[in-house]
């Protein structure tokens, strides 16, 4: 890889960061009056932005199960102690996309009752870029640049991951995500196991999977709904994958989420 291309393309991400930044406010009222979110909260959740904030239940399942306790926790600390809201977690847009998200706020002082407001902003992108400025500064310091590259350049990651986000559930064949990047089949599957550390159809089906998964959590679907709509045979073939990848079936998975989603703290229903 060429130090200046790689930096250049660097350049063009963070740049493109700063046009398309999502930072949006709340405000928690506990005396139970309407809570409010401005636009870009309801677009990062990927909720309508015509209607109120939804409860707390529809909020956690889009939530990483293992970041919900700091979340009600943080907003508890901050009730109770008045101190400061901070809470990072990640949590799965309705497209599938995994989003990590940074959150902070406080206690509005002389206002009746708990009024907590803060920010909420998306920075997904901004710790890939973080991790890819990572990956150069070791690869200068090993001088790594010196040997060509066995991976995917920026541009062709991009224009693959564009297609697998597209086309995923459709059945893509490796000839035509190599024609996409411009490679042959065996040069793109090599590049591609490098840049991922999976075969292309491995991480198409961990694609597959993970959306399936969201939409378990989140839609109330069926399990042979789902099956079908991301791409799987049937509802056995899904299951195997599941299984195998996760640990339990759907079935399974799909009770464990209704059962964790009973509220420790009904009042708290957005940060």
């Amino acid at each position: 890889m060429n130090p200046l291309s790689a930096l250049d393309s660097i350049d063009h991400r963070i740049t493109a960061l700063a046009a398309n930044l999502k930072c949006g406010c709340w405000i928690r009222f506990a005396d139970g009056r309407p809570n409010f979110w401005s636009r870009e909260v309801f677009e990062i959740f990927g909720f309508e932005t015509d209607a109120h904030p939804p409860p707390i239940d529809a909020m956690m399942h889009r939530i990483d199960r293992s970041h919900r306790s700091r979340l009600l926790n943080s907003a508890d600390r901050c009730e109770r102690h008045r101190a400061r809201f901070s809470a990072d977690y990640s949590l799965t847009h309705p497209n599938g996309r995994r989003i990590h998200v940074k959150s902070r706020g406080q206690i509005i002082p002389g206002m009746e009752g708990s009024v907590i407001a803060g920010t909420l902003l998306d920075v997904t992108e901004l710790q890939s870029v973080h991790s890819d400025l990572a990956t150069l500064a070791g690869m200068q310091k090993k001088n790594a640049f010196t040997a060509p590259s066995e991976r995917l350049t920026p541009g062709q990651w991009r224009r693959t991951e564009d297609l697998l986000h597209a086309r995923s559930n459709a059945g893509l064949t490796v000839a035509e995500m190599a024609a996409h990047a411009h490679l042959s089949p065996s040069l793109f599957s090599r590049r591609f196991r490098a840049t991922t550390g999976q075969t292309p159809l491995q991480y198409v089906l961990s694609l597959r999977l993970e959306r399936a998964r969201a939409a378990l959590a989140s839609t109330g679907a069926s399990i042979a709904r789902v099956a079908t709509d991301f791409g799987f045979f049937d509802q056995a073939h899904f299951s195997r994958h599941f299984k195998r990848r996760y640990g339990l079936t759907p079935g399974v998975f799909m009770r464990q989420e209704t059962s964790s989603i009973a509220p420790t703290d009904s009042s708290f229903s957005d940060v």
